[in-house]
């Protein structure tokens, strides 16, 4: 049987599925044909719950994993951002699945304090040539300081928005002054997606 038999075949079967954008797989929960070589696959209820318990309880890491239930046990290999993120899955595939679970994560190594920094630093002379000579930065486990005299509020805004952007900056905390007076000490919570 051909490609496009299998395919109309699983459209019958299944109803109104559509097709996705390459016409290699199906969008339908109920039947994913992995590939053009593959035997169309049934939907699989135990990887989908652990998806989207993994996607409920760790919203805030970046990730790159594979799902497989081998029976008895649930298989997670690809590459988390953190070893936090790491057990949180382990965790939530725990409970979704309610059986055993393989952990094949990989941790991917971070960039040190000092690259951050430079990165910070970078930022700042690319898109703010005119702050970047008058604000000093020092990271300290991922942790942006930022200390400095500005001008007005929106420098600073423009300051803590650029630093954020950078990749490995966690959170930021600020120093800074206007005008040689005191700003208000602050602190801000960076939340990558």
């Amino acid at each position: 049987m051909s490609h496009k038999e299998r395919v109309l075949r699983v459209l019958a079967v299944v109803g109104s599925a559509g097709l996705m954008a390459a016409g290699e797989a199906l969008a339908n929960p109920g039947m994913v044909e992995e590939s053009r070589t593959r035997e169309v696959q049934p939907y699989n209820r135990v990887v989908d719950q652990v998806l989207r318990e993994i996607r409920s309880k760790v919203s805030d890491a970046h990730y790159n994993i594979t799902v497989t239930d081998l029976g008895d046990a649930v298989l997670l290999q690809g590459d988390v951002d953190s070893e936090r993120a790491r057990s949180e899955m382990v965790a939530a595939a725990h409970v979704a699945a309610s059986k055993r679970v393989r952990d094949e994560l990989r941790v991917r190594p971070g960039p040190s304090d000092g690259q951050i920094a430079e990165r910070v630093r970078g930022a700042l002379r690319q898109e703010y040539p005119q702050l970047a000579d008058r604000v000093q930065v020092d990271v300290r486990n991922g942790v942006a300081y930022l200390s400095g005299d500005l001008r007005n509020h929106r420098e600073v805004d423009e300051l803590l928005a650029t630093t954020l952007m950078v990749e490995g900056v966690r959170d930021i905390s600020s120093d800074l002054t206007l005008g040689g007076r005191p700003y208000a000490k602050q602190r801000m919570r960076a939340r990558k997606y």
